[in-house]
């Protein structure tokens, strides 16, 4: 066991991790102004839904569906031909117990640098999208009382379907390696706004 002030040390680091890393990713990059308008950074706050665990380890450390939002912070994306873009940045996603902006509870959360591949977007159109990333993931349990956070890749793949210029229905599958444990795979479903 650690002596009590590297315990305090730890936790203290432990805690501070993900806000640290959200704010250097967000102080540092420059990609938001290539993506266009302020708002579109901003309305992935806004961008809520559901989150299905496959896993049994999931759901029975989570629960069975979740409260889902993800924010793409990504560059202006290059055009390979006519059919597609390829584009990287941040991803966050939370999956959790309670409403966005409301913490606490069961939560899973990713947070890192991702590459996305889909096609442009066309207002009533589907269209299909994979991204895969190496994110920081943190899984908080009361149920099997766990918190773990580590390294892991993800992988996730969908369609979204652009209904107006500000909304999108988007629905996927991410796959995330196991953390501590728990297989935090799963469906989503959500609406986007901007």
């Amino acid at each position: 066991m650690f002596p009590l002030p590297l315990r305090y040390a730890l936790r203290a680091f432990r805690t501070s991790l993900p806000a640290f890393l959200i704010g250097t990713g967000l102080l540092l990059s420059s990609p938001i102004r290539a993506q266009g308008p302020i708002e579109r950074a901003v309305g992935g706050f806004l961008s809520n839904g559901a989150y299905f665990f496959t896993a049994s380890s999931g759901r029975e450390a989570l629960g069975s569906v979740q409260f889902y939002n993800e924010t793409e912070i990504y560059a202006r994306p290059l055009r390979i031909g006519d059919r597609l873009e390829l584009s990287g940045g941040i991803q966050i996603a939370t999956v959790n117990d309670r409403f966005f902006p409301f913490t606490g509870g069961n939560q899973f959360v990713l947070f890192g640098p991702a590459l996305r591949i889909t096609r442009p977007r066309v207002i009533g159109q589907l269209r299909p999208y994979f991204s895969a990333g190496l994110f920081v993931g943190n899984i908080r349990s009361d149920r099997i009382q766990r918190n773990v956070t580590d390294f892991t890749p993800g992988l996730s793949a969908g369609v979204e379907w652009p209904l107006t210029r500000f909304l999108t229905l988007s629905a996927g599958y991410r796959f995330v390696e196991r953390i501590g444990g728990v297989d935090p795979s799963g469906f989503t479903l959500s609406l986007r706004i901007f």
